[in-house]
């Protein structure tokens, strides 16, 4: 799978060494973030202390982890609304706008964040 035989990874983060982790642990460890891809991990084929992004059997990991499918594509340009709300200061109106797809069905906040689609949300400010 990674291309190499190496099966145990020490990591340097700072002034502590961690480890030692299988590729898998490494990887879940950088996707949490508890280890940055800057962090330093010791790569036995070059027999010296790498950037994890360098390293080969992690490049191969991750490699190997990719979708395989694109996206789907957007079927339609997506449509603003703008509503109006009651001036806030003297002289000063907000408008929030929302960018929803034409040909979809409006949804809930609620909705839209179990789903994991993108919401997007213009502020104006008109003096």
């Amino acid at each position: 799978m990674t291309g190499s035989t190496q099966t145990e990874f020490f990591v340097n983060k700072g002034e502590t060494q961690l480890g030692p982790w299988t590729m898998q642990d490494l990887a879940a460890r950088v996707a949490s973030g508890e280890v940055a891809v800057t962090d330093f991990v010791f790569d036995e084929a070059q027999n010296d202390w790498v950037a994890i992004f360098q390293c080969a059997a992690f490049q191969a990991h991750m490699q190997s982890q990719k979708p395989k499918a694109a996206p789907p594509k957007r079927s339609a340009a997506p449509q603003a609304t703008a509503t109006p709300v009651e001036p806030q200061d003297d002289d000063k109106t907000v408008v929030l706008t929302s960018v929803k797809e034409t040909q979809r069905p409006a949804q809930t906040m609620s909705e839209a964040q179990l789903t994991g689609e993108p919401t997007e949300w213009y502020v104006h400010k008109r003096s």
